[in-house]
């Protein structure tokens, strides 16, 4: 569980700007099973176009909140020893 309080101070972010994140990912999770529900357990043949089409924006909306949570507790890994500075990280 994330201090949401301490990452917003350290990572010099409004409560609001917190608050939208919070509410942005709660819509992404939505989103997500909506996507699952809809493409899960098959797609037909003649549904590959829209699933591609679909599922890459689905991919960068995710890609795009990794590096948005990777920003916000990079520091606290590098200052715990979690990762190494110039280490991988993926987003």
């Amino acid at each position: 569980m994330i201090d949401r309080t301490v990452v917003a101070m350290e990572a010099h972010c409004s409560a609001d700007a917190i608050a939208m994140m919070e509410e942005d990912l709660d819509i992404l999770r939505s989103d997500w099973k909506a996507f699952i529900g809809r493409w899960l357990p098959t797609i037909s043949p003649k549904d590959w176009a829209a699933f591609g089409v679909q599922a890459e924006s689905m991919l960068d909306r995710l890609s795009h909140q990794v590096k948005l949570e990777t920003e916000l507790l990079y520091d606290h890994a590098l200052r715990d020893g979690v990762v190494r500075p110039g280490g991988l990280v993926l987003h």
